[in-house]
């Protein structure tokens, strides 16, 4: 009637004997309905379903490659874990805790915490969680069980590497452009390297070893060396190539016009299928908002849920600080690196300390001669 249409008459009760007996099987309800809710609603719903589709592919592909990363994160922190913990167990099985002298006792108590050492610097350089624990200076007291992970000399070194000019220069240094990144962690493994060396050079380890034995040591040393360094390597790399922004802002920009026209098309599917079963005239518009309300919220949550999931587990080790809180973003979500590091530290202990009373049928001769000495010394009080 106010469009003028041919199918009008001017009869309006018989328009609505026609309404009545119309066969809604093939749509005709859209002929019993307002024009304006025809027109306008259908294309709404139909622009919803081509978007909703487009929707689903991509944010279930931005999904797949946020937990893709997160994994590499993961098994990267424990290949880390892995390879210090190995070169742990090397050191371990290989020193000669009867050699009580003061440089021996040094050696043994530098190796053990360099390799700590390396491992806190590697977080420090990639994880908020830890640089917001521990700074440079901080590196200086107890952490992980050592009075001081850093000595005054080696923190000296250290502020030189990360801040060339803001520490007093340690003798022939030398400024390597780009240091401060992975210079500390770096400069440490040549550390460990060294110390091995010296070790190795004044009988610390492999005192009682065979010449082809303390190769073999040596060169899975080396080995274990270079995969750490590699693998420390890879979250500097890793971090640098993130998932693009653009991508993300994309996602957020295609998930909200989902939302936006989720309603419209959710009233007119539900509000379709009342009047197909019921008639126009016969159903109540309003006994349908619950379902219909309850359908917008079901699908908004999905879709707005699993796009911030996609973003939290895009930044495995969290984000940076909130300054309305003070605290780590989505740190509930974030790999946990304090307990990695509380593992990592326990496996160094175990495989530092459990050669010290090693049952005599798992030390050499010499050793045992020297503790059963050592023993008698003690009990007849000259020790």
């Amino acid at each position: 009637r106010e469009h003028n249409h041919d199918s009008y008459s001017g009869d309006d009760n018989e328009y609505l004997r026609r309404c009545d007996r119309a066969d809604l099987s093939e749509q005709d309800d859209l002929k019993c309905r307002p024009a304006w809710f025809n027109e306008q609603i259908v294309a709404v719903s139909k622009c919803y379903k081509d978007v909703a589709k487009l929707g689903k592919l991509v944010l279930t592909m931005f999904v797949g490659l946020a937990y893709r990363r997160y994994i590499q994160f993961y098994w990267g922190s424990r290949k880390v874990q892995g390879a210090i913990n190995n070169m742990a167990l090397i050191l371990g099985s290989v020193c000669d805790y009867e050699n009580k002298t003061e440089l021996s006792v040094k050696l043994q108590k530098d190796l053990e915490r360099y390799l700590v050492l390396v491992h806190v610097l590697m977080y420090m350089n990639i994880s908020p969680y830890i640089q917001e624990k521990l700074s440079l200076p901080d590196l200086g007291k107890r952490v992980m069980g050592i009075d001081k992970l850093l000595t005054e000399e080696e923190l000296n070194i250290m502020t030189y590497i990360v801040k060339p000019g803001h520490a007093e220069a340690p003798d022939k240094a030398i400024i390597m452009p780009g240091a401060a990144g992975n210079g500390p962690m770096n400069t440490v493994l040549v550390w460990i390297q060294m110390a091995f060396d010296r070790a190795l050079a004044e009988k610390v380890i492999c005192a009682h070893h065979s010449e082809a034995r303390t190769v073999s040591i040596c060169a899975q040393f080396q080995e274990h060396l270079c995969d750490l360094r590699g693998a420390m390597a890879t979250f500097g790399f890793m971090k640098q190539f993130p998932i693009p922004l653009a991508y993300a802002h994309m996602m957020q920009v295609l998930v909200d016009c989902v939302c936006i026209l989720c309603p419209f098309a959710v009233m007119y599917e539900i509000d379709s299928v009342v009047v197909s079963k019921a008639g126009f005239r016969e159903h109540d518009p309003w006994a349908t908002m619950p379902l219909t309300v309850f359908g917008v919220v079901f699908i908004t949550y999905f879709y707005q849920g699993l796009l911030s999931l996609a973003k939290v587990l895009s930044n495995p080790f969290g984000e940076q600080i909130d300054p309305t809180t003070g605290e780590l973003k989505d740190k509930e979500f974030m790999i946990n690196v304090k307990q990695i590091l509380k593992q990592t530290r326990c496996g160094q202990f175990t495989f530092f300390n459990s050669a010290v009373d090693a049952p005599t049928c798992c030390i050499t001769e010499t050793a045992a001669a020297a503790r059963l000495e050592e023993a008698e010394n003690a009990k007849d009080g000259d020790y």
